[in-house]
């Protein structure tokens, strides 16, 4: 068994960077070629936030995206985060860190992308036609996660003053549905986006 690379070319003007890649594969033996073939590989073309039919994690309901809690727990319907929460976003293909790991080796710590100085998430409450205001935040950590071969996690805090409408929440009686967009600031590089379940707290 062998894994394939994660990343496999840097310049838009390599004929592998194409939507398809059609690589040669061969098979050695002692430093002797023993099988030799060519296989097709469908290029990821952006970050990817990691969903439910991803993983063997199948337990999502209306939140597919995969997104825990502090305490590990995964944010769906039935246990919504909430303003104010450090979530962990799981993602792939967001690019090379610094210090630089091998394709395939797990990364043995915190290891942050070059670009997480400017990487944003923003987070809008779904309401019909009329989203509310969005909430531009700073994560903490974007890298590898340790311990994870080519698994990577954004580490971002749940803005306190989130934008809730007057409505019904989507996800429950003052539980609603929020969009995120993971994105770079001043870069042309493609994000992604997912949704969550946010529970507004109750006037104490």
């Amino acid at each position: 068994n062998v894994q394939i690379p994660t990343h496999l070319c840097h310049s838009p003007t390599d004929n592998r960077c194409l939507p398809y890649w059609v690589l040669p594969l061969a098979v050695r033996s002692n430093d002797v070629e023993v099988a030799a073939m060519e296989v097709s590989l469908f290029r990821p073309a952006k970050v990817h936030i990691l969903r439910g039919e991803d993983s063997i994690v199948s337990d999502f309901s209306k939140t597919g995206a995969i997104i825990a809690r502090s305490d590990g727990s995964l944010v769906r319907v039935s246990n919504p985060a909430l303003p104010g929460d450090q979530i962990t976003i799981y993602a792939t293909a967001i690019g090379m860190t610094t210090p630089r790991v091998e394709t395939g080796m797990p990364a043995t710590g915190p290891t942050a992308i070059g670009l997480q100085d400017r990487a944003r998430v923003t987070f809008t409450v779904l309401n019909g036609d009329s989203p509310g205001r969005p909430s531009k935040i700073k994560p903490s950590y974007v890298g590898l996660t340790p311990g994870g071969a080519g698994l990577y996690q954004i580490n971002v805090k749940i803005p306190e003053d989130l934008d809730f409408p007057v409505r019904i929440g989507g996800c429950g009686p003052d539980v609603y549905v929020v969009a995120l967009q993971y994105y770079y600031e001043d870069a042309e590089i493609p994000g992604d986006e997912a949704s969550i379940c946010v529970k507004r707290k109750r006037e104490e």
